[in-house]
């Protein structure tokens, strides 16, 4: 009896102090996996990759820019990210991204839609996709560039975002915008009105569009730039300050020409 007890006790201690596998598994992309050999060789086992290797479970920072990538699953695994670079490839969809991603640059594929985002991102660029919407946004993103998409709306925008450059769509309106904003791209859409801007804004381009007439501008804003809008300024007036920068129906001004009911003091 004491034998088996012995014998019992020493597998137990075996497969305790026994380190774990390694665990493969395979990269289903060509060339996302051409890519990874090349920056994680120590991370191969012949083409599998090893999740648990150092290097892959620790990376904070990838960039696989224009490698002719069709599918980046595998990328689950680099559970430290915070930073992806997957510009000019030839991707369809994403995965699910890791949570700890704050950094997205996903532009110029042929991706439709995105996934759930990571929860605490707060940069995203999807330029140059054939984007028709955006889903939910975390509220943690603080700058959002969608420039040259499909998109006819925005979802609600985060509360801590502080630039949004949106131009180059096919948008009809922008939804509320949050007090935070301080940089606002528009242009390139078919706006007919602007919302509420916020007090704090900076910068504001909403060239080629189709607006008769502008909302409230604060003082603070220093550059400003409304070309080839339906806007009238035979009854504007010019007052200052002035923003450093000022264009509107392909003329330069030194001073802001506004009615006298758009500037807000």
């Amino acid at each position: 009896m004491k034998k088996i007890f012995y014998f019992l006790f020493l597998t137990a201690m075996i497969a305790v102090c026994t380190p774990a596998k390694a665990v493969l598994v395979n990269i289903p992309d060509d060339n996302f996996r051409a890519r990874l050999q090349t920056l994680y060789p120590t991370c191969f086992v012949g083409a599998q990759m090893e999740t648990t290797c150092s290097r892959v479970m620790s990376e904070t920072s990838l960039e696989v820019m224009g490698a002719g990538i069709i599918n980046l699953s595998g990328i689950e695994y680099f559970i430290s990210l915070r930073a992806l670079n997957c510009l000019l490839n030839n991707l369809k969809t994403l995965p699910i991204l890791p949570s700890t991603l704050i950094d997205l640059d996903c532009r110029n594929n042929h991706l439709l839609n995105l996934p759930n985002l990571p929860n605490n991102l707060q940069i995203l660029q999807c330029s140059g996709n054939p984007l028709i919407a955006l889903l939910n946004l975390p509220n943690s993103l603080k700058t959002l560039i969608c420039t040259e998409n499909q998109m006819v709306t925005l979802p609600i925008l985060p509360t801590n975002l502080v630039y949004l450059d949106c131009g180059d769509n096919k948008l009809t309106s922008l939804p509320t915008l949050p007090s935070s904003l301080q940089t606002l791209y528009c242009y390139r859409n078919q706006l007919v009105t602007l919302p509420i801007l916020p007090n704090g804004l900076k910068e504001l381009s909403c060239d080629y569009n189709k607006l008769t007439d502008l909302p409230t501008i604060s003082y603070v804003v220093n550059q400003l730039s409304c070309g080839y809008n339906k806007l009238d300024f035979a009854d504007f007036e010019i007052i200052s300050p002035k923003p450093n920068s000022y264009s509107a129906n392909n003329q330069s001004y030194s001073i802001l020409p506004v009615r006298r009911t758009i500037i807000a003091g």
